[in-house]
Parts: structure tokens; sequence; C-alpha cells
């Protein structure tokens, strides 16, 4: 099983033990398989190792990326309404972390910051343009 030299990984944390120990340094888990109720949900390197295609709670999107969903689109909207850059920019990063724990959603909404920041960066500046020269977007013949 394990060699005396070997470290014991602790199957909640992934904190790295002593072979002698008998629970976790660092979180209390039990290391020994007869010490573990029967209860014990295997973590995802365990499942990985032992091939069960078991979805864990730990990779499908949590409670906590619903807020960063609704204040995305919360964000986006509004600066696309009042062609605002720092909005759009703050829905983008919202998106982005709720993709980056899992939520696809986010990408979706990081994609529709990134559309509105543009939209409204091309309206500032062809209003900017005109406000200061009117005659740049005027026909020739006017």
């Amino acid at each position: 099983m394990n060699q005396p030299s070997e470290r014991i990984e602790c199957s909640n944390c992934h904190a790295m033990n002593p072979p002698d120990a008998e629970s976790c340094w660092q979180c209390g888990q039990p290391l020994r398989a007869e010490d573990v109720s029967p209860a014990h949900e295997p973590s995802p390197r365990e499942r990985e190792i032992s091939g069960t295609s078991q979805v864990s709670e730990e990779s499908t999107p949590g409670r906590d990326t619903k807020i960063y969903i609704i204040l995305g689109w919360i964000f986006v909207a509004i600066g696309l309404v009042f062609c605002c850059y720092i909005l759009p920019a703050v829905g983008i990063a919202l998106g982005l972390v709720a993709y980056s724990k899992g939520d696809n959603r986010g990408l979706i909404i990081a994609i529709a910051g990134l559309i509105v920041l543009v939209l409204t960066s091309t309206v500032l500046i062809i209003y900017l343009t005109t406000k200061m020269r009117p005659s740049v977007l005027l026909p020739v013949w006017i």
C-alpha cells in the first residue's frame, strides 16, 4: 500500500500528511479507510483515479455564481441604456468570474458586455466627432 517514506494525501483538503498520521493535520479528516464513515464522499481526485463518473457539487455551478450572473446582466444593461464605459466593463468582469467558477452563462455575459462596450464607444466617438466638427459626418454636397 504506502511505503514508509510516502506521504498520504487527505481526500478532503488534499494536504500532504506523514505516513503514520491517523487524521489530517490541516482539516482533521480521518486518513485511513476504516476511520471513514460509510457516507464518505470520494474526492474528485479519487473519482478520477477510480474512473467513476459521478458529478460532484464542486463541478456544478453553485449558488454564488447566480449573483454574478444577475449583477453582470444588470451592469451590462444599464451600460447600454446610459452609454457608459464603466458599467459594461464591470459586467464583463462579473461574467468572467462566473465563468471561472464553472457557469457558462458568464461567458455570454462577458461577450454581451464586450458588444455593449464597443457600441457605446462607437456612439461616443461619433457624438464627440460631430460635436467638435459637425462637417465631418455631413455629406460633401451640403
